[in-house]
């Protein structure tokens, strides 16, 4: 973050710079005394001054005041001294006048004209501006929301937090996370739209997958083809992710006794329903496990596969438990999404983040507005 142009930084917030003829004093911007003023805080003072105890006479001068101003102009130069009383002293500087013996005083200021506020006797009021706080803006590449920046959407769509949402077609109804022909379609559970374009905002581009540039696999565990193309390893989660990829390929439609997913699709423009397809298969505890591990894989990575200031921001928000869990729904989100954009042949390619919550024979039902998936995230 940084303050625009004609601001300054004052702590965590910025503020306007003080204009001419007048400096910073705490947050606010006082006048600054002009030559010959003396500074009294919220005042300015042409002051008087003092002339000294003067040259009386001393024993030895004669019965008149020649010693006196003898002694008074050999310092202060001939004509420059003047008698008041019986005593004689320096004149006054030019406009100022004796006030009684000892004491020059100078003619009362026109305050206005010297861009103060009128005050009281030799004193003039100093202007103050106050100070107008407001808060630092994102640089150029960046951009704000609830005081964060963060990178800006590509175009079409609209940033709330880390995420950015797709807009909707003007004929459409704004769901939050997705776009319905209604409002009354827009009831459907925000949770069970699957399909609803997002772009995490975070650096998932590879999952710790590299493209290798030649070669074939010299251990089946290590690769996978994913769109034509072989993807090695790079990292511990790289490895769980094909491992768990390579173990839910093997799935087959099956009649025993198993997990069922209900995918409901529904055309976002119409609203009609396009298709309900429902698949039952064997779900044993060998895939139940890899998918297990690929959340336990992601959440203990969690930082480095989003970034490290969303992990910071479930950790200090939420108890430990609970950080987990949405890292873990996270995961499976993210694993919906991959195996959906990259064409993964997982469960006759009907898998949806329903159906890697806790799969334990229960039935998980997806509803879902047809919009693309965003395939730019991976």
């Amino acid at each position: 973050t940084e303050c625009p142009s004609g601001k300054e930084k004052i702590g965590a917030l910025c503020y306007s710079k003080c204009p001419s003829g007048m400096k910073r004093f705490g947050f606010d911007c006082h006048s600054v005394c002009p030559s010959g003023f003396r500074d009294d805080g919220l005042f300015c003072r042409k002051a008087e001054y003092g002339r000294g105890a003067g040259y009386p006479w001393k024993f030895g001068d004669g019965f008149n005041d020649r010693g006196m101003y003898k002694r008074c102009e050999a310092r202060h130069g001939r004509g420059n001294c003047e008698k008041w009383g019986a005593i004689v002293y320096p004149k006054c500087r030019a406009g100022y006048k004796p006030f009684g013996c000892c004491i020059c005083r100078p003619a009362k200021p026109d305050c206005p004209s010297l861009g103060l506020n009128n005050g009281i006797d030799l004193s003039c009021g100093k202007k103050i501006q106050i100070g107008d706080p407001t808060t630092m803006i994102c640089r150029s590449n960046l951009e704000n929301d609830a005081g964060l920046c963060y990178p800006k959407c590509r175009g079409g769509y609209n940033g709330v937090g880390p995420v950015c949402w797709q807009n909707c077609d003007s004929d459409q109804t704004n769901c939050g996370a997705g776009c319905a022909s209604s409002g009354t379609d827009c009831g459907f559970a925000i949770w069970d739209q699957v399909t609803a374009p997002i772009i995490l905002a975070a650096n998932i581009a590879t999952l710790g997958l590299v493209t290798p540039a030649t070669g074939a696999a010299n251990a089946a565990t290590d690769t996978i083809t994913v769109g034509g193309k072989v993807l090695t390893a790079s990292s511990r989660f790289g490895k769980t992710l094909i491992s768990t990829v390579k173990t839910l390929q093997t799935i087959k439609p099956g009649v025993g006794k198993g997990a069922t997913i209900v995918q409901t699709i529904r055309h976002a423009r119409l609203g009609t329903k396009l298709d309900t397809v429902t698949t039952l298969f064997d779900y044993g505890r060998g895939y139940y496990d890899a998918i297990q591990n690929f959340r336990n894989a992601f959440e203990e990575d969690f930082a480095e596969l989003t970034s490290p200031e969303i992990n910071r921001m479930l950790d200090q928000n939420f108890h430990p438990i609970t950080a987990r869990f949405l890292k873990g729904i996270w995961a499976d989100r993210q694993f919906a999404e991959m195996a959906e954009v990259w064409g993964w042949n997982i469960g006759s390619n009907i898998l949806a983040a329903a159906a890697l919550v806790d799969i334990s024979g229960v039935t998980g039902v997806v509803s879902a507005y047809a919009k693309p998936i965003c395939a730019a995230i991976i």
